[in-house]
């Protein structure tokens, strides 16, 4: 049975609850976890203390760490959960564990699901869905989605009703938690939630007390409740004196003419707008190849203009995500896609031997599906007497719009 390694110089510090958990310290981590410590935090790798306690066969601390709440079902940066890291090192008891407790969790979110109107018990959140902790960097997220939508496309899924359902949630889930401002509004109505006091269904269970404390820092209300019949009395006396009949000496009281509506015929309400799809990431090329491992080009699209000595350099070093990208030609009657090529994140790419010639770059960002081109620019190859001059071209993407070239969002047309 393979073990993972346990020396000193390799437990991880992230958190004092996860040192706890890789160096096999039972007490110290029963003391963080009473102490209210956030049992599912996730370090910059995106492993929770379950997941270092599973790598490092701490069957203890597994056991104490999952009757405290630990969720084995969290995606660490990497892709993995403590269920497969536990699987890949032969431990079985670990695994029975870790596959009992998520078959308990499974089984409280169905529930949970259900009974939507409940205002007990916790509530289930875009980070539930996601399978990452609400402190999860945005690395972790982005790494839990892809690993989320890799097993649950409906590509993949053909026989599962319910995949096209479950891809709607888990983009839901990452096109908020994405989201700085979306995220927060997110956390903001978690943290409303969480504290809205438990109270019941049905008014009729309350007893008079309680229907008291509630108002009694409302002194108005209070005093409305307990003398509403006085103000109804008075309000029916003003009636009776005030009505046709009344008695009342300026004269009697004559209504006006009534008031009409004239008759409108009916029109059919307009249609509504048509919703539009949300976006899933491709699990391969728009020509059903697969995408490379590494950036370079995507097999199946022709490599046009490949007589030149220019050559252009796609920088995507600034983002962590993916993209899809086309280098188009502009001197022609219409524009023309001359390379086509993959792009992972943190990476560039250069594409070389390309002819003179006006171009724009076109991409697609793989995982929120934005589409963008950048400016014309111009490749020149010009004869010298000693040779030829010509361009060395770099384009740097950057998350945002201000970069050192100005890109445009197009349409899929565009594309």
């Amino acid at each position: 049975m393979a073990r993972a390694a346990n020396s000193a110089n390799e437990i991880p510090r992230s958190t004092p609850l996860i040192f706890a958990a890789a160096s096999g310290d039972a007490n110290g981590v029963i003391a963080l976890v009473m102490s209210g410590v956030d049992i599912n935090a996730q370090d910059e790798n995106g492993a929770t203390a379950l997941v270092y306690a599973t790598a490092f066969v701490r069957l203890e601390i597994v056991s104490i760490l999952l009757k405290a709440g630990a969720d084995p079902r969290l995606i660490a940066k990497n892709g993995r959960t403590a269920i497969e890291i536990a699987r890949d090192l032969g431990h079985n008891e670990i695994v029975e564990m870790l596959n009992a407790a998520t078959r308990s969790l499974d089984s409280k979110d169905r529930q949970r699901s259900s009974h939507r109107t409940e205002t007990t018990g916790p509530i289930h959140t875009h980070y539930d869905n996601l399978r990452v902790s609400r402190n999860a960097p945005i690395e972790v997220i982005r790494a839990a989605y892809r690993a989320l939508s890799q097993r649950h496309h409906p590509d993949r899924n053909s026989g599962n009703p319910e995949a096209a359902r479950i891809m709607t949630i888990i983009n839901t889930a990452y096109e908020t938690l994405s989201d700085p401002i979306k995220r927060a509004k997110h956390d903001d109505w978690i943290r409303r939630i969480e504290r809205k006091p438990k109270e019941t269904n049905t008014e009729s269970t309350l007893s008079r007390d309680t229907v008291a404390s509630d108002f009694q820092t409302d002194p108005v209300e209070v005093h409305l409740r307990r003398y509403w019949w006085l103000y109804g009395l008075c309000g029916l006396i003003a009636w009776a004196i005030l009505s046709p009949g009344g008695g009342t000496k300026g004269g009697s009281y004559q209504p006006g003419p009534p008031v009409t509506t004239p008759a409108t015929p009916s029109e059919p309400l307009p249609a509504p707008l048509p919703r539009k799809p949300s976006y899933t990431r491709p699990l391969q090329a728009p020509n059903d190849e697969p995408w490379p491992i590494g950036s370079a080009y995507v097999n199946g699209y022709q490599r046009l203009h490949r007589d030149g000595l220019s050559s252009v350099t796609i920088d995507n070093t600034q983002n962590d995500s993916d993209v899809f990208a086309k280098l188009v030609y502009l001197g022609g009657a219409d524009p023309l896609a001359v390379r086509v090529f993959f792009l992972k994140g943190k990476d560039q790419f250069t594409l070389s031997r390309v002819r003179a010639g006006e171009y724009d770059l076109r991409y697609r960002d793989l995982d929120s599906g934005a589409i963008s081109k950048s400016q014309p620019f111009e490749l020149k190859e010009t004869r010298l007497a000693d040779g030829i001059e010509y361009s060395r071209y770099t384009m740097t993407l950057y998350k945002v719009r201000d970069g050192n070239m100005h890109m445009q969002s197009i349409t899929e047309d565009e594309f």
